[in-house]
């Protein structure tokens, strides 16, 4: 009778510990469709766009947005931080949200530095946009989500005959393709402004940081890449 009622509890045992073993390795499988495998960016070709819509020449006193960054003589002008894409909707508004501006840095009697210098600076290029198309794909193989993000800039623009700086620099995104399952979010922010001139003929640097996530309610993968461009048309991805 000792003998039987030991060997059943060995079952038993034996029994918990298969049963919580097959529990964990059950626990660990993640669905392939929901795990994101490869991350590709690939630089395409930017469509034509109405230059008149999408830039138009600053009038009057308008706001072109705070300091948020300042170098040598060197000031950035408008949003730090925006957001890009929220649960898969684009979410920049160009009403709401200043683009940036790497301009002189000039102040007033108070020392205050001010935005009416850009109100004053010539030369400046048509926009530039560069267009990069960014899929997440899962473990079998299908792109669960995509979308096409673009750097918009001027370039060349003087002040007093000397310099070249940058004006109207944002990201914005669109052709936005999530599938069920999974959400997509994405922001934007500027890391850094440097002289890349001289002090008596600046060449205003910007370094801008594209940050984009797809999680779902279990996991998440986020991705960050980074672009720098300068008042003399460098255009640099990283």
């Amino acid at each position: 009778m000792v003998v039987y009622t030991l060997a059943k509890k060995w079952i038993l045992v034996t029994s918990l510990v298969f049963s919580a073993s097959t529990l964990a390795n059950q626990t660990e499988e993640v669905d392939p469709y929901f795990q994101i495998s490869e991350v590709n960016v690939t630089k395409i070709e930017a469509e034509p766009f109405n230059l008149e819509h999408q830039y138009s020449e600053p009038t009057g006193n308008r706001n072109i947005g705070e300091v948020i960054a300042m170098v040598d003589q060197l000031v950035a002008l408008g949003t730090k931080v925006w957001g890009i894409i929220e649960k898969g909707k684009p979410t920049y508004n160009m009403a709401l949200q200043n683009p940036i501006n790497v301009i002189p840095k000039i102040t007033d009697d108070n020392g205050i530095v001010t935005d009416s210098t850009f109100y004053s600076m010539y030369g400046w290029s048509a926009p530039t946009v560069a267009t990069h198309r960014v899929e997440y794909k899962n473990g079998f193989g299908m792109v669960v989500a995509s979308f096409d993000y673009q750097v918009h800039y001027q370039h060349g623009g003087s002040y007093d005959g000397k310099g070249s700086y940058v004006a109207g620099l944002t990201v914005t995104a669109k052709n936005i393709n999530v599938r069920w399952g999974f959400n997509l979010d994405a922001a934007a922010r500027l890391i850094s402004i440097t002289n890349r001139g001289t002090q008596d003929d600046p060449v205003a640097g910007a370094t801008v940081e594209v940050r984009h996530k797809v999680h779902t309610i279990t996991s998440a993968h986020e991705t960050a890449e980074s672009f720098h461009l300068t008042g003399t048309n460098e255009l640099i991805h990283f």
